[in-house]
């Protein structure tokens, strides 16, 4: 419990929050040396790969109509018609059934493993918003700030996350999203540090700026990333598993 010793006077500055902080800060760190683990690796299996792009030879059939190609999700079946001349028709209908949606999530992460990386990144992500968002202002109450403080400080969040929403999408396709996602988890390092050493209320404030990269950059970044491992008609249900990661057990 936490005693004023006057009406006016300030909590007593204690070292509650500053543990909470330090973990938060370690973490991150060590999620910043994954991503940068996933970002070397796929360079390297991209270097090994090389710029040789092997097509694949196409099937046609002769005939005096144009040319039919044979694909793995149809079969040339022989129909009849109204005139009664047999002929190579493609079917339109698929030889196997659509694939369901568990089985396609599971082709992702078993071609991907680093999918599951990503998703550990984004419940941090979303773990390290919530301490801030739960402890900050009580950290700051702790110091003696006031009121207005804590205003100014959630306006220059909301405001530093503007521009970078604006410019996300640019940096993005420029730097890779491994390389994006590590400059938010050294942002959120950066930011849990400076709260360890804060000693006045009113020093919080050129922090918060950061929030541009520490959330923006992180969502913008993870949505678009999640958008392209998506299956084919499951976008909305990864992108629903992105928000329970970040928003959901990420924040609780």
């Amino acid at each position: 419990m936490y005693k004023r010793q006057t009406d006016s006077a300030p909590y007593k500055t204690q070292d509650s929050f500053v543990y909470i902080f330090y973990i938060n800060g370690f973490a991150n760190i060590i999620a910043g040396f994954i991503l940068l683990w996933i970002y070397t690796s796929e360079s390297r299996s991209k270097a090994s790969v090389g710029c040789v792009v092997s097509s694949k030879p196409r099937l046609s059939v002769a005939s005096s109509g144009p040319s039919v190609h044979r694909d793995s999700h149809y079969e040339l079946v022989e129909t009849e018609s109204e005139e009664g001349v047999m002929g190579n028709t493609v079917s339109s209908h698929p030889v196997q059934g659509e694939p369901s949606i568990s089985s396609s999530l599971y082709e992702v992460v078993h071609t991907n493993p680093s999918v599951l990386l990503f998703g550990m990144v984004v419940f941090l992500s979303g773990f390290s918003s919530g301490v801030i968002e739960s402890y900050l202002f009580l950290f700051i109450r702790e110091l003696g700030g006031s009121g207005l403080v804590m205003g100014i400080g959630r306006f220059l969040t909301c405001a530093a996350e503007v521009p970078v929403f604006e410019v996300s999408g640019q940096l993005h396709q420029r730097y890779g999203t491994w390389v994006m996602l590590t400059v938010t988890q050294a942002a959120f390092v950066v930011r849990f540090v400076y709260y360890v050493t804060l000693t006045k209320p009113w020093f919080v404030l050129p922090c918060e700026v950061l929030n541009g990269l520490t959330f923006a950059l992180t969502w913008s970044v993870s949505c678009t990333y999640a958008n392209e491992i998506a299956p084919a008609n499951c976008q909305s249900i990864v992108q629903s598993i992105l928000q329970g990661l970040h928003f959901g057990i990420g924040r609780v």
